[in-house]
């Protein structure tokens, strides 16, 4: 799952630099995916196959102009930390990348992200 995970962030960093929001949301839902089905919990991964779609499309569709470098980027935290097999490392990344997604649909009126990163 590891080596998968990998080639995904890089993949996701590829497709910005193309600027290929399709095929980046794509390659991100698979990421989590990934992780849901290692979690073990068939509710989590009933879940996720209920919001999957919605997230894949919300993002691009409704985000023109997002930075995909950091959307892409946002990911890194969560690998290192599996790769280091640090289980406390991994939840607060995952929690992290979990409030930086509420962020994305809940507070964010205008749609913008700076280029470089920062929330505007």
């Amino acid at each position: 799952m590891l080596r998968e995970l990998e080639r995904l962030h890089i993949d996701m960093a590829r497709d910005a630099e193309r600027g290929d929001a399709h095929e980046q949301a794509f390659h991100n839902t698979r990421f989590h995916f990934l992780i849901v089905r290692a979690a073990g919990n068939r509710a989590l991964e009933r879940l996720w196959g209920m919001l999957e779609p919605f997230g894949r499309t919300y993002v691009t569709a409704s985000k023109p102009g997002i930075d995909l470098g950091w959307l892409g980027a946002r990911h890194r935290d969560v690998l290192e930390a599996l790769r280091d097999r640090d289980p406390e490392r991994a939840a607060a990344a995952l929690r992290q990348h979990a409030v930086e997604a509420a962020g994305l649909i809940g507070d964010w009126p205008d749609g913008a992200v700076a280029s470089d990163g920062d929330r505007q």
